[in-house]
């Protein structure tokens, strides 16, 4: 009797166990989601803050002529942005080795109307996860191109 007792008492423990660890997984996997989610969202954010900043600068009397202030601080940050034009052409900066910009056209059709645009996981584009966000740059009342921000 004395030994059913012990085999049912391993019994339980190892099924308590069990729930445990399938619980502690389970809360773990959700975590990491919910964390990576936030923390591209704060990063979306971010940059969009940066992007209304240069676009303002760029609606100026004399646009582009502190572009390479915001280039520097962003730059500590590990950020870079590039203007660009309808045909995707970079227009500033003008040397450098950045992607060419290559949205798809759902992607220019939000440029288009006058959203902002925020693409979360772009493994094949860059060849590794980040964020970037294109805001639609406007001049005249006509769309002019878009700036586009992404991690370095």
């Amino acid at each position: 009797m004395k030994n059913l007792r012990v085999k049912y008492f391993y019994q339980l423990i190892a099924s308590h166990m069990g729930v445990l660890v399938f619980a502690v997984a389970i809360l773990s996997t959700l975590f990491i989601f919910y964390g990576e989610r936030v923390a591209y969202s704060d990063k979306a954010e971010e940059l969009e803050r940066y992007g209304e900043q240069i676009l303002q600068e760029l609606e100026q009397a004399r646009p582009g002529t502190d572009l390479q202030s915001y280039v520097t601080v962003l730059e500590a940050q590990n950020i870079n942005f590039i203007v660009f034009d309808q045909q995707s052409r970079i227009l500033y900066p003008i040397n450098g080795n950045f992607p060419s910009v290559e949205l798809t056209p759902e992607e220019w059709n939000v440029i288009e109307r006058g959203e902002t645009l925020v693409v979360y996981r772009d493994v094949e584009r860059f060849e590794r996860s980040m964020t970037f966000v294109a805001l639609p740059y406007v001049e005249r009342s006509t769309l002019a191109g878009g700036c586009y921000w992404l991690p370095l």
